[in-house]
């Protein structure tokens, strides 16, 4: 509801809407603009689509630096007051496909996280992190907790912000074979750990691979999940002309 107005989202996972529904941004086709060091998208929603109130144009901006960072740049603006959440959903596999993605090293910078149900909705409390934390940790490790195994991981991590800069170290992935290392910054409040366990390709990917559960992990800096639901969690309410405005950078390296 946005000033007494329902809108009826467009449901895609059991009665919910997750991803933006069958509407979502990443089955459509964006526009592009090719510069000398960026690549940009660009997209027009209309009001409507999904059950989104608004005309909102959304524009993402993909540049590397000569430090090994892609930096993401996201900003985007509707003509009517709506809600406004965009990601990353990159799997990540830093062995190059020599073995699957929860061989894989990670820290997240923090100390809480959302408690959510089994559906994966949020319940609105925030609770310590607990056996959840991971410190350098070899996620496949992480699997069997509390006496039993975990299906895998589908969890917001709350960031520990402790300066005002721009952007935050969120969490960093490593892989001990290769050295290769990735740190990942935003100015999301939080971070969702996503072990893809319900990956299942049809097209072949890198090295002609079908991909399969666990192959890759996502790191996805946003805001809280199902944000409009929960007035405690920090809103993502864009009002009419209001411009939106969030950056995600990837820093690289392999320690030799």
């Amino acid at each position: 509801m946005l000033d007494g107005t329902v809108y009826f989202l467009e449901p895609n996972d059991h009665g919910n809407t997750n991803h933006g529904g069958t509407s979502g941004f990443n089955s459509r086709v964006f526009d592009f603009c090719i510069e000398e060091d960026s690549l940009s998208f660009s997209l027009m929603s209309r009001d409507g689509e999904g059950g989104y109130p608004g005309n909102l144009e959304l524009k993402v901006d993909y540049k590397w630096n000569d430090q090994n960072e892609l930096l993401i740049n996201y900003t985007a603006v509707s003509d009517k007051k709506t809600i406004a959440n965009f990601t990353n959903h990159s799997y990540f596999n830093l062995s190059a496909g020599s073995r699957n993605g929860l061989e894989q090293r990670l820290t997240i910078h923090a100390d809480h996280m959302l408690e959510h149900e089994k559906s994966f909705l949020p319940t609105a409390v925030i609770v310590p992190v607990g056996n959840k934390s991971f410190r350098q940790n070899i996620i496949a490790d992480k699997m069997n907790m509390n006496g039993g195994p975990v299906p895998g991981f589908n969890d917001y991590y709350i960031i520990n912000k402790n300066c005002s800069a721009k952007l935050h170290p969120a969490c960093k992935l490593s892989d001990d074979l290769t050295g290769r290392s990735m740190e990942v910054l935003t100015s999301y409040p939080g971070v969702l750990l996503y072990t893809g366990d319900y990956l299942f390709s049809s097209y072949p990917g890198n090295r002609s691979m079908l991909y399969r559960s666990f192959d890759g992990v996502c790191l996805e800096c946003q805001y809280f999940p199902d944000s409009p639901s929960h007035p405690s969690f920090p809103s993502t309410v864009i009002n009419a002309g209001e411009l939106y405005k969030e950056n995600i950078l990837f820093r690289f390296s392999v320690n030799k």
